[in-house]
């Protein structure tokens, strides 16, 4: 009988420590849980706020594109326009040299003093 009711007590304490033990093991994951819960949280709010970034980035970038685009549309049409002047111009005085039209005094092509381009302060005289 003493060593049944030992064996009880054994079994009843054995009982106590692991319930003991299970309590503190899950308290001890339900605060780690916590933790990790938090730290995912973290990381979240972390991503977003880099999402927000990244958005300012991306509309400022568009900006500059957009900003490029409207200068590399204006610089052609300019080129353009002053290759066709240039042009003009070489086509005058090929003009002038076909019909040799040449100042007597200064020898400067007809075409540069109709521009106003002459060196000379002279007018015109064939």
């Amino acid at each position: 009988m003493l060593r049944k009711t030992l064996l009880e007590m054994d079994r009843m304490n054995l009982l106590f420590k692991s319930t003991l033990l299970s309590l503190l093991l899950v308290g001890s994951f339900y605060s780690g849980a916590q933790t990790v819960g938090i730290g995912e949280v973290q990381k979240i709010e972390a991503l977003s706020k880099e999402y927000v970034r990244n958005e300012a980035e991306i509309a400022r970038l568009k900006e500059v594109v957009r900003a490029e685009r409207a200068k590399t549309d204006v610089e052609p049409a300019k080129i353009r326009k002053e290759i066709a002047a240039l042009e003009k111009e070489r086509d005058n005085i090929i003009a002038d040299m076909k019909v040799g039209a040449r100042c007597s005094q200064c020898n400067e092509w007809k075409s540069n003093f109709e521009k106003g381009e002459s060196t000379s302060s002279n007018t015109w005289v064939k």
